[in-house]
């Protein structure tokens, strides 16, 4: 095994290579702004549920913000770990708190706060890991295949 192999970084320079997957650059992305984009933002949710959100944004940030650069770094473990949370995440957002889609809504109709919305749903909602799961194919075909792409 080359020593390259064993070697992660942050922010590898091989995922702006034009052979580079556009899938897993999508994922990438997709998990670290999951994992930071909400610290930014102030929901306006009751305290009670917002204390729960808060719970499960301090657990799942940490992982999201791997795994995404593992995806970036082609790495199996990082496609069964980001299938593991995402179905996880789904789960919280459809079966145990279906009305917390009030902490993402936007309320004003212009253009703008549309693509909020949507960005919203995306990074921080369950838009976001349908996506990946949409994409779950890509990462089952490129991950493992660092040697190819990560030059």
């Amino acid at each position: 095994m080359s020593e390259k192999k064993h070697q992660i970084k942050i922010l590898p320079e091989w995922k702006l290579s034009n052979d580079f997957p556009w899938q897993i650059f999508a994922i990438g992305w997709i998990c670290i702004l999951k994992g930071v984009i909400w610290i930014s933002l102030d929901p306006n949710l009751d305290e009670k549920i917002l204390t729960i959100f808060g719970y499960k944004y301090i657990i799942t940030m940490v992982p999201f913000i791997v795994l995404g650069i593992g995806i970036w770094n082609l790495r199996k473990w990082a496609v069964k770990g980001i299938t593991f949370i995402v179905i996880a995440d789904l789960i919280f957002f459809i079966l145990l708190f279906p009305y917390s889609y009030d902490s993402l809504m936007v309320y004003e109709q212009s253009m703008l706060s549309g693509i909020l919305f949507i960005c919203l749903m995306i990074t921080n909602g369950p838009l976001g890991d349908v996506i990946i799961l949409c994409l779950f194919p890509a990462m089952l075909k490129y991950g493992g295949e660092f040697e190819q792409y990560c030059k």
